[in-house]
């Protein structure tokens, strides 16, 4: 298979650093704005300070939970372009790891 290089991170998402699951993204209306997201909130749907999230996707989360209807991901950009950033790290340090496995490693694990 040929070789390609790595493709560029998801721009605008930045990782808060030694909390694996939260992120800053910016804002795609006023890229001066950032908002925080946690991918673990939810249910693992994530959630979003951004008014989007806030008053459209929060209410209808709550009201799925309520009713005991069928849960949907309910996810604003911000949660989808973490959860990409999220993925697309995750995948290449997995990937790293299985080519090039640390000798000192538990074997079992």
């Amino acid at each position: 298979m040929p070789k390609f290089k790595d493709f560029p991170l998801p721009d605008g998402v930045e990782p808060i650093p030694g909390e694996y699951l939260r992120f800053r993204v910016r804002s795609r209306t006023n890229p001066r704005t950032t908002y925080l997201v946690d991918l673990e909130e939810c249910g693992f749907n994530g959630a979003c300070d951004c008014p989007n999230f806030q008053m459209v996707h929060l209410p209808k989360l709550k009201a799925d939970r309520r009713d005991g209807g069928p849960r949907r991901l309910r996810r604003c950009y911000h949660i989808q372009r973490a959860g990409e950033f999220y993925r697309e790290v995750s995948v290449r340090i997995m990937a790293r790891h299985m080519n090039n496995p640390d000798p000192n490693e538990c074997p079992n694990r």
